[in-house]
């Protein structure tokens, strides 16, 4: 995804397989994007993204860490539900808008 700018809402549902992802221009993170990706470890969210869409990686349950940069508003609803495995994340002060349930 070297040049991808938006990840379009569940472009990656139910991708089982998919351990790690490298989005550096991404600038939206749409609803479901990754959804369901159970494999997924870690992302680190782009400096240049500025919300992440509803239930974006919901049931990542191995999900362990995400790294987000200042510059993101708004994280959706349920954004990372049922990550069983993320024990902490880091919310940078440019954050205005956390929805119930992320």
């Amino acid at each position: 995804l070297a040049r991808t700018k938006v990840i379009k809402s569940g472009a990656f549902y139910e991708c089982l397989k998919l351990k790690r992802i490298s989005m550096p221009y991404a600038i939206s993170i749409g609803d479901g994007a990754f959804r369901w990706c159970i494999s997924l470890k870690s992302i680190e969210i782009p400096p240049a993204v500025a919300d992440i869409g509803r239930d974006a990686f919901h049931y990542c349950t191995r999900l362990e860490q995400v790294v987000l940069h200042e510059g993101l508003g708004f994280i959706g609803e349920n954004a990372f539900w049922k990550c069983s495995s993320l024990r902490a994340i880091a919310i940078p002060s440019s954050v205005t808008c956390i929805s119930s349930g992320a």
